[in-house]
């Protein structure tokens, strides 16, 4: 996973029908933001938690991007 407001990359293991939010929801807690204030994207979109690295057609070593959605 890399990260455009840290500027650094995040290394997780997922297995390709595992579900998104549990790998979401450890990294949200690994940099101490809410949850709801992150978007996950692959290829430019964004991802679903309900989805799966299966699902996305997914391949070893592939980046997930996270961004923080800007505060009001």
């Amino acid at each position: 996973m890399y990260s455009a407001f840290y500027k650094s990359t995040w290394c997780f293991i997922d297995f390709e029908d595992d579900k998104f939010e549990r790998l979401f929801k450890s990294f949200a807690d690994k940099v101490k933001l809410e949850l709801q204030n992150l978007v996950f994207c692959f290829d430019g979109d964004k991802i679903n938690p309900n989805a799966t690295p299966s699902s996305l057609g997914m391949e070893d070593d592939d980046i997930i991007e996270v961004h923080e959605k800007p505060s009001c």
